[in-house]
């Protein structure tokens, strides 16, 4: 649905492949996410799926190739993060803080 007072926006036919071409990796990450963040209960899920929506709505009509690869990037990066979480929550891996120790005992 068009947003009041803007004309609409002009997606030319490249771009509209480029979409369709990547448009089914881009939805299945972000349709991933929502069924892990249902997982998750209440409180975090509906602050997860806020987060999705925002980081999605940034892209919704972008047509610059290296930006949408970078969403693609950003997606796959959140779907790991996320499913790390549900693990670390359930108990199957034991959380490691994030901090300057920890990372010093990783580079060595």
């Amino acid at each position: 649905m068009p947003i009041v007072g803007l004309r609409p926006f002009k997606i030319t036919r490249a771009a509209e492949k480029f979409h369709s071409k990547y448009g089914f990796e881009i939805f299945s990450n972000v349709l991933h996410m929502m069924r892990t963040a249902h997982k998750f209960g209440e409180p975090e899920k509906s602050k997860i799926i806020k987060d999705i929506k925002r980081n999605i709505r940034k892209h919704k009509f972008e047509k610059n190739r290296e930006k949408i690869n970078d969403l693609i990037y950003d997606l796959k990066n959140a779907v790991f993060d996320l499913d790390y979480k549900l693990q670390v929550k359930r108990g199957l891996v034991p959380h490691i803080p994030n901090t300057k120790e920890t990372k010093r005992i990783t580079v060595q």
